[in-house]
């Protein structure tokens, strides 16, 4: 069974994912400046889920967003570093900042690292999406396999940090989205960061991790349908049945966990029914095609034999021809020579050009009966 590679057109849909992902995290980031200036309600950070977006991890966010699209292009690597390079270093400050307050001996100078309470500081879980993401990609640029796999694993790490968030914020967990009691990551930065990291592992679906998804075999099949499904599904409707129990008051919550089981365990069996089915229509197509083959070989033995049959009684033929005909022409030549030679006057050259005839008709007898002898050997007959 021939191997199956990835899928060009899956790659070419991956990469077309992973650059809708970077403009729509982009359009998450900017989404707190643009609440400012077009007075948009629903953005303004006085909704209590949307918390205030600190002016550096925006421009981080951007910096990133806008390496992420030079990869995707291809142009800009060395921008593409600098950037990445800016992010990680900034970023690891910050987090040493939270951890060790003032370890920094400049931290005083620097106002983003100030481990004073600051409202508006890059929150912890937010830095770390961001370290994460600007190592991703600068282990992307030197694209290496072994390199692919850390990007990956890199930018699949940050994805979970950021989803913690927006599940802490669908469930109000404030742990899960504030892990300090001052700073918080916000819907739309745990949003932007997923979609980044998205982005970022779309980048060499062709490699990595993700290769498997982009093949057609049966393995690609489950693995886009059922990984999809087990990310996206529970805390869609996690989110559903908390807020119908919990805001919209249509019923208590336990009902609402069993409702939200009920849902999954349904929505699953019809995702493995669903691929179940794909794979079997697979299974049939592939019995159909080896039993194509099986009829196709049998088929060619059958036309090999009768191309055999037909060769070895076209030697036949030619072998009796010239064993036949041919050799009874030479025959009569050689008696006719003889009796030739009997009839012409004896003298030395007469004798000596008679000898020369004699010699290449018995010569000639001898080829043709060595090329009917290969043609179609006696011991076949025997």
């Amino acid at each position: 069974m021939p191997f199956m590679g990835p899928n060009p057109e899956l790659i070419r849909r991956a990469r077309r994912v992973g650059i809708a992902a970077t403009y729509a995290g982009i359009l998450f980031s900017l989404t707190g400046p643009l609440s400012r200036l077009l007075n948009i309600p629903i953005l303004r950070s006085t909704i209590p889920v949307f918390t205030p977006t600190h002016s550096l991890g925006l421009f981080f966010s951007l910096s990133l967003g806008l390496s992420v699209l030079l990869l995707y292009y291809r142009v800009g690597e060395a921008f593409v570093k600098v950037f990445s390079w800016i992010i990680i270093l900034s970023t690891a400050f910050v987090l040493i900042e939270y951890i060790i307050p003032g370890g920094l001996p400049f931290a005083d100078f620097i106002r983003i690292l100030d481990p004073v309470e600051n409202p508006n500081k890059i929150a912890p879980n937010s830095a770390v999406c961001l370290f994460l993401s600007g190592l991703s990609v600068l282990l992307l640029v030197s694209r290496s396999g072994r390199a692919i796999y850390w990007a990956q694993g890199t930018a699949l790490l940050s994805a979970s940090v950021a989803s913690l968030a927006l599940i802490g914020h669908a469930y109000a967990i404030e742990p899960l989205y504030g892990i300090s009691d001052y700073s918080q990551m916000s819907v739309r930065g745990a949003l932007a960061r997923v979609l980044m990291s998205v982005a970022l592992m779309c980048m060499s679906a062709d490699r990595g991790f993700l290769r498997i998804l982009v093949t057609d075999g049966p393995a690609g099949v489950m693995g886009r349908r059922l990984y999809a499904t087990a990310i996206f599904v529970p805390p869609i409707l996690g989110f559903l049945a908390m807020a119908s129990s919990e805001i919209w008051k249509w019923y208590a919550l336990p009902f609402a966990i069993v409702l939200l089981v009920m849902a999954c365990i349904i929505l699953f069996a019809m995702v493995v029914a669903a691929t179940s089915r794909r794979l079997e229509r697979t299974d049939i197509s592939r019995q159909y095609a080896e039993h194509d083959l099986l009829a196709s070989r049998e088929r060619l033995r059958e036309l090999s034999a009768y191309t055999q049959v037909m060769q070895e009684e076209e030697r036949v033929r030619i072998a009796r021809e010239v064993h036949d005909e041919l050799g009874q022409s030479l025959t009569a030549l050689k008696m006719d020579v003889a009796m030739l030679r009997k009839q012409v006057p004896a003298s030395e050259d007469m004798e000596r050009r008679m000898n020369s005839m004699m010699e290449l008709v018995n010569g000639t007898i001898q080829s043709v009966q060595r090329i009917s002898s290969e043609l179609r050997p006696s011991v076949l007959d025997d």
